[in-house]
């Protein structure tokens, strides 16, 4: 089987330093220094437990993390070439980069494709998740389900349309949002058809987003204005690690991915985090699924074709467990008690206030 390699999450340069013959004579606050000049290394090897088979590689490679946006077009070529090379030489030709979007340029992608480099950024994968657990969810909370106030930023992108389609005949009030009133208007029209729903057509992104019970992101803005009880959804490429610190409050979710039940046949030599496991889940399934390889090639998403890559779970198989929100696992046994938990106690604040 043709092995891949993912780009591991930054540790501070522990992983590095610990095996570099140099940095680990240095005092430490030197070898941190010196990491963003060091280039790909190999931090640990996924291993089939059944075969003890070699299937890829866990890549270190901390001159993205390190002042990245700070260096010359020049310096970050030198970056990109050293991780070539460095494939080159474990001879492998798919590196999973979940959160590429954030780091590299779409012309630099384009360089290290054309070097011979497929570049899996997981965003086929996390949205298939995502759509299911997103399902699953509105199980959840079927009863408050018709009184919603529903929000999707970005309606006029491939992933909005999709979340359309996805929710136009599940909730009651809708508002769709983005750049194209001529693609929203057609979207509105759409819906009215299908669903006799009348959905509200926004061209700017504060009215779409505030005060919504259930808001999806698929395309990021910048900003949040999310309710004191309010589900929130970032499915745009870079949505799963995202620089803001995204506001906290009691019954104040957000969901960035799905999480899957990493394979159990699958071994890592340290402890890996959601998106590092979402890395590892893509490589494994672009290399032995002919299915799903095909299914990346399709260059517009569709509902369609994110239920097709959600059936290859169930014939891993693998099982969706809860979803991913800052970059932690959240069982959906623990949603449904905080959900309903904050949502009796906002309903006692607002008799307390009635009583008043």
């Amino acid at each position: 089987m043709e092995k891949f390699a993912v780009v591991s999450l930054p540790d501070g340069g522990e992983r590095i330093i610990k095996r570099h013959p140099v940095l680990k004579r240095l005092p430490q606050v030197y070898a941190c220094r010196c990491l963003k000049y060091i280039t790909a290394q190999v931090s640990g090897i996924i291993y089939d437990k059944d075969t003890n088979s070699e299937l890829g590689y866990m890549l270190d490679v901390p001159g993205f993390f390190i002042d990245w946006d700070k260096l010359t077009p020049h310096e970050r070529m030198k970056q990109l070439a050293g991780i070539v090379k460095r494939l080159d030489e474990l001879g492998i030709s798919t590196l999973c980069f979940p959160f590429a979007g954030d780091y590299i340029s779409k012309e630099e992608a384009e360089w290290i494709e054309d070097e011979g480099i497929t570049i899996l950024d997981g965003l086929m994968i996390r949205l298939a998740g995502l759509f299911q657990a997103v399902g699953n969810i509105l199980v959840i909370v079927q009863k408050d389900l018709p009184f919603f106030e529903v929000g999707i930023w970005g309606a006029d992108t491939d992933i909005g349309r999709t979340w359309v389609e996805f929710l136009a005949d599940r909730v009651n009030k809708l508002c769709i949002g983005g750049r194209d009133p001529r693609v929203l208007q057609f979207l509105a029209d759409r819906v009215l058809k299908s669903t006799g729903l009348s959905c509200q057509i926004a061209v700017d992104a504060e009215s779409c987003i505030k005060n919504k019970h259930l808001l999806v992101l698929a395309e990021d803005v910048g900003m949040i204005f999310p309710r004191q009880q309010s589900i929130n959804i970032l499915s745009y490429p870079g949505g799963l690690i995202d620089g803001r610190d995204l506001p906290e409050g009691p019954g104040v979710f957000f969901l960035q991915s799905g999480w899957l039940d990493f394979p159990r046949d699958l071994a890592v030599a340290f402890q890996l985090k959601p998106v590092e496991e979402l890395g590892v889940i893509e490589g494994l399934f672009y290399c032995i699924s002919k299915v799903y390889r095909e299914e990346l090639f399709i260059s517009r998403i569709s509902l369609t074709q994110i239920r097709r890559v959600q059936a290859l779970f169930g014939l891993y198989p693998m099982k969706l467990m809860g979803y991913i929100a800052k970059d932690k696992k959240i069982a959906f046994d623990s949603f449904r008690k905080s959900y309903y938990q904050n949502r009796r106690r906002g309903l006692s604040e607002q008799h307390m206030d009635w009583g008043n």
